[in-house]
């Protein structure tokens, strides 16, 4: 198991987010995070990556390898679109991965920017770019946080092949939350709804 998640609980200002949670991932699995905003969606992801402590419960992490794309996108404004993604990879595997680069920024419509300053991209440029560092190196792990939202059609038709490929080829496990049932393609373990 990659992912394990014991009875798990967060509070807010003395009001509890979510508790009594338990649920497991292994490689080859989705896990949905599905609830209102401000349900504890972002909170539970975070702590899922051990960024964020919960008040109760555990969770077993059995990998160190986790690619984190976050809703509020945490790139490096001053540095260009491929520094980037290049910031993420260690220096021995760059000259490896420079296909898998190139690909990427295809797919996302990025090409065309890889020279140019990350802060001049639109909100929606700026997420896709955090996609691909959260999969350029084909983590045990990757951790979507609204990854559809603010998308064109064809990049979501594209990011669900790319999911899918992911979760087939049994390279790791994804956890995703999303408001959007209609824009999954790829197969779900399980949906857990949050704010019931």
């Amino acid at each position: 198991m990659l992912l394990e998640i014991n009875n798990v609980g967060k509070q807010i200002a003395g009001k509890w987010l979510y508790r009594n949670l338990s649920f497991s991932c292994d490689k080859g699995e989705c896990l949905i995070i599905s609830g209102l905003s401000g349900a504890g969606k972002t909170t539970l992801l975070n702590s899922l990556a051990l960024l964020e402590q919960n008040d109760e419960g555990r969770i077993k992490l059995m990998t160190k390898q986790i690619g984190y794309a976050f809703q509020h996108d945490h790139i490096i404004p001053w540095v260009s679109v491929l520094e980037n993604i290049e910031i993420v990879i260690p220096v021995k595997q760059k000259s490896q991965i420079r296909e898998q680069i190139a690909q990427w920024l295809t797919l996302t419509k990025l090409s065309d920017k890889e020279n140019v300053l990350a802060n001049r991209l639109s909100g929606g440029e700026q997420k896709r770019l955090n996609i691909i560092r959260s999969f350029i190196l084909a983590p045990d792990l990757i951790i979507l946080d609204e990854p559809f939202a603010f998308q064109d059609t064809d990049f979501r038709a594209a990011l669900n092949s790319k999911i899918k490929n992911y979760l087939e080829t049994r390279q790791g496990a994804v956890v995703i939350t999303s408001h959007e049932e209609n824009t999954w393609a790829f197969p779900i373990k399980r949906i857990i709804e949050l704010g019931q």
